[in-house]
């Protein structure tokens, strides 16, 4: 297929003082766009989006101390399909179901909101506190089709969705033990509720099987929680920097099934990444990274009767790198 998109964009924004301590940023940005997929057999009808858009944004932030804010902010963004997403075709893959587009597919409104306290230590050190609600319009959807003779995956828009929940944002130097002088720490973590309202006659086959089973589900591939870590050394006497970084996202759904079969859902995985470098001279670097040290495994599972049954997986593997790097001064 061909593909071919324009956008036009426009934006005009301020940035000004309300009060002594409370200060605002809004604007109002514009986009235009227009995107088409056509297949090579002109029988095929295109897939085509012809959206415009006006998406507002306003940030307050109130300095209750020198070093401690209280945020709010609101704005409007969009999420548009690929071109692979709405062009009018199937693809096909040895190891996986054959994936079709939808000529039919609507971008992503989503209404975003949030509080956020933070409190900055010192440079450097930092920790905060923020809660979220994100309200979506038509978002998409990778789905399965229960009719075809062959297993098939495509894309559709549920009416709408939400997610709601907090994050935990905290870095610290660790100066304050002498072994420890060149080391800081940072973790984040999110909490998040995702609900999806299930179509009345899909929720009929469901509760056939399940009668218990509520009227909401996840919204696709939204975790219920991510967490980030951080290690770092930094030296820059001796030109010697590490880190080590470790992440984790909980399950969510990768596959959304239709006639009461359960949902596909992504596992977590566990990632651990190890990096360092160090200059030599003055114009040369040495780096090393190591991924996915603990080598977890991708694996998709589909639960029935308390019981997980594979729908694919595999193993990424470790991978080691060197580079050195020659700085041009």
């Amino acid at each position: 297929y061909n593909g071919y998109q324009s956008l036009l964009g426009a934006y005009a924004m301020v940035d000004l003082p309300l009060m002594e301590k409370l200060r605002m940023e809004a604007g109002l940005r514009y986009e235009g766009n227009n995107m088409v997929t056509e297949s090579l057999n002109k029988s095929i009808e295109k897939g085509e989006l012809n959206d415009h858009d006006i998406l507002p944004a306003i940030n307050l932030t109130y300095a209750i101390i020198d070093n401690m804010n209280l945020r709010f902010a609101y704005t409007r963004t969009l999420s548009r399909p690929t071109f692979r997403e709405i062009a009018p075709f199937a693809s096909f893959s040895p190891v996986a179901p054959t994936i079709v587009g939808n000529p039919d597919l609507k971008r992503t409104l989503i209404d975003n909101f949030d509080l956020k306290w933070e409190y900055f230590l010192r440079s450097g050190d930092i920790i905060s506190f923020g809660l979220f609600y994100k309200n979506f319009m038509n978002p998409i959807e990778m789905v399965d089709n229960p009719v075809a003779v062959n297993p098939e995956i495509s894309y559709q828009n549920v009416d709408k969705a939400k997610n709601y929940g907090f994050e935990v944002d905290f870095r610290k130097k660790l100066d304050f033990i002498n072994a420890f002088s060149n080391m800081s720490f940072g973790l984040n973590f999110a909490y998040i509720k995702s609900e999806v309202s299930i179509d009345e006659l899909e929720l009929e086959s469901i509760r056939a099987l399940d009668p218990e089973h509520p009227d909401t589900r996840p919204l696709f591939g939204q975790a219920p929680y991510i967490v980030n870590a951080l290690l770092a050394y930094a030296n820059n006497e001796l030109g010697l920097n590490a880190n080590l970084i470790y992440n984790v996202t909980g399950p969510r759904i990768s596959l959304v099934t239709k006639g009461g079969t359960p949902e596909v859902y992504q596992q977590p995985f566990n990632g651990l990444d190890f990096n360092i470098s160090k200059t030599i001279g003055k114009y040369f670097t040495l780096a090393v990274n190591a991924d996915n040290l603990l080598n977890s495994i991708n694996k998709e599972v589909y639960t029935y009767k308390e019981v997980d049954y594979s729908f694919y997986e595999y193993s990424l593997g470790r991978t080691f790198g060197i580079k050195l790097a020659y700085n041009f001064k």
